[in-house]
């Protein structure tokens, strides 16, 4: 079962696969982020075209995370999920490349 996200008038976010619809399994790893059951979920996003991992800072201190992909912490989740796929790669450029 595939649950639909997309508001009226936008585009599916950079998490959203095309048509809006959302993983059940993904809906369920990131609930369980924001709860504390998990420290990491890690998602490929179509629009970078390579994965990135969401902490929850509260369980894992995002600092000392040793990986290889990008890390947005839980406060960034809601955020990253209203973007556009552009919006999405702008902020992306700005957290990696000039914030570090």
């Amino acid at each position: 079962m595939q649950t639909t996200i997309q508001k009226p008038g936008k585009r599916a976010g950079p998490g959203c696969s095309q048509g809006g619809s959302i993983d059940s399994d993904l809906l369920l790893k990131l609930y369980e982020l924001l709860e504390g059951e998990r420290d990491m979920v890690r998602v490929y996003s179509k629009a970078l075209q390579s994965e990135i991992c969401f902490v929850n800072p509260a369980v894992f201190n995002p600092d000392t995370l040793e990986t290889d992909c990008p890390v947005y912490t839980t406060r960034e989740l809601a955020f990253v999920l209203s973007l556009s796929e552009e919006e999405f790669r702008r902020f992306h450029y700005l957290k990696t490349r000039l914030v570090g």
